[in-house]
This record gives C-alpha cells, sequence and structure tokens, in this order.
C-alpha cells in the first residue's frame, strides 16, 4: 500500500492510499483497526466484487473504500449499503434525474445503468467477527467494455470524492442503526425491476418484492412462489 494521508471523517479514521491491491485486504490486513475504520485507494491492483469478479477501475475515477464493522450482521450489509448509497445519491442528484434504484442484492443504478456497487465479507479470529464492507462508487466517466455503468460527473454531479465519502459515512451510520424491516421497507420502494419479467439462477419469472428476511420474491412462470436469498439477478431473455 502506498499511503497518500491519513485523517478522520466522524468517529471514522480514515487511511487514503494511491495505490493498493484491495481496500478489503487492507481493512483485514490491520488487527488494530477500531471498528468504523475505512480504508480508501485511487487505484487497487487486485479489486474484486460480487461472486468473484474482477473490480477494476481508472485511479481516481472511482471512489473506492471499505469500511471495518465489528460483529456486524454479515447478511443485511449489501443492503443497508445500498439504502445508505442510494440516499446519498439521491440529495445530490439533480431534480430532472429520477431516484436511485437498488439492485438486489449489491448494486446501486441510477437512470438505467449501474453507478455503485458492494461487496461484504466476514472474516473471524481470535473469537472476534470483522466484517468489511466494500463499496465502489463511480465518480468520473470511464470506457467500461460490454457493461451498463454511469457515473456521477455524466449525470450532472461535481463532487469530490473525499465530500462524497463523508455524504456516503454519514448515511451509513443511519442505516446501520435501523431495523431490518425498515431496510426492508426502503429497499422495497427503490428496487430495480419490481414487476418486470426476471432471471435469478435457474428460476424464472416475475420479481415482485423483497420478503422479510431480503430476498427477492419472484412469481414464477408456473405460478410459484419462490423466496432467493442469492445470485445474479437480471433481466429474463
Amino acid at each position: 500500500m502506498v499511503l497518500t494521508e491519513r485523517f478522520d471523517i466522524g468517529a471514522h479514521p480514515i487511511v487514503w492510499a494511491e495505490r493498493t491491491t484491495s481496500t478489503m485486504d487492507d481493512a483485514f490486513a490491520d488487527p488494530a483497526a477500531p471498528n468504523g475504520s475505512v480504508f480508501v485507494a485511487d487505484f487497487q491492483t487486485q479489486g474484486r466484487g460480487a461472486r468473484g469478479a474482477n473490480w477494476s477501475a481508472d485511479a481516481g475515477a472511482q471512489l473506492t473504500f471499505t469500511i471495518l464493522l465489528h460483529d456486524a450482521e454479515l447478511a443485511w450489509l449489501s443492503l443497508r449499503a445500498g439504502v445508505a448509497i442510494a440516499n446519498a445519491i439521491d440529495g445530490l442528484l439533480p431534480s430532472e434525474i429520477e431516484r436511485s434504484r437498488i439492485k438486489w442484492p449489491n448494486d446501486v443504478w441510477v437512470a438505467g445503468a449501474k453507478l455503485s456497487g458492494i461487496l461484504a465479507e466476514a472474516r473471524t479470529g481470535t473469537g472476534k467477527t470483522r466484517c468489511a464492507l466494500g463499496i465502489g462508487i463511480n465518480v468520473q466517466a470511464q470506457r467500461v467494455e460490454n457493461a451498463a455503468s454511469t457515473s456521477l460527473a455524466e449525470l450532472g454531479v461535481d463532487i469530490s470524492r473525499k465530500a462524497l465519502l463523508g455524504h456516503v459515512l454519514r448515511e451509513l451510520e443511519r442505516s446501520l442503526a435501523i431495523p431490518p424491516i425498515d431496510i426492508v421497507a426502503s429497499v422495497s420502494s427503490r428496487l430495480l425491476w419490481i414487476g418486470e419479467r426476471v432471471r435469478c439462477g435457474e428460476v424464472v419469472g416475475q420479481l415482485r418484492g423483497l420478503s422479510h428476511e431480503g430476498g427477492i420474491i419472484v412469481r414464477t412462470d408456473d405460478d410459484e412462489r419462490r423466496v432467493l436469498n442469492a445470485g445474479r439477478l437480471r433481466l429474463a431473455e
């Protein structure tokens, strides 16, 4: 890790690196890092996304960071982060742009394209469970092949990555403090592709909503109600 600076945003110690392998690895590598520590990087050489996918971006084009959370409930972290990012982004968007949507389980979309991705992991050691919540938000436009993506700049938002980090951390503090039932309500009101025909794994049908456990509810073509708690969601062909 090539360190740039250290500072605080509220109760969050921030470690900002010019270059690192992965902010997720940086978070887990420091056993003394307090709860709420944030690791940011201008560029990751081995960044990763959901389902083991590579996460790459031009240097400085994204706000890429990981927040370390002690004893958090891993199952809800991605949805809590989605709510926080959506709320933070909506406060910045021009009024003519429709509010952000949450693509279950770990993306935030605006204007029909992906703006942000989320990855949550947990590791246990010395009797403690530590969760790392990785977030990437497209700030500047960049060339992305075969992907529907957008950036804050393309949406008419001019903001520094440091200021954006502050907005997201404040919203994340709020979303981490509310009960799961309220997270379900918030995600449901923003759920991307609600009412449309989708595919998740081998299940195809109409996306009907979110369960109380945070899974998606799909009404299959055979009129069966299915609740799915994991998988890659996409529009059905």
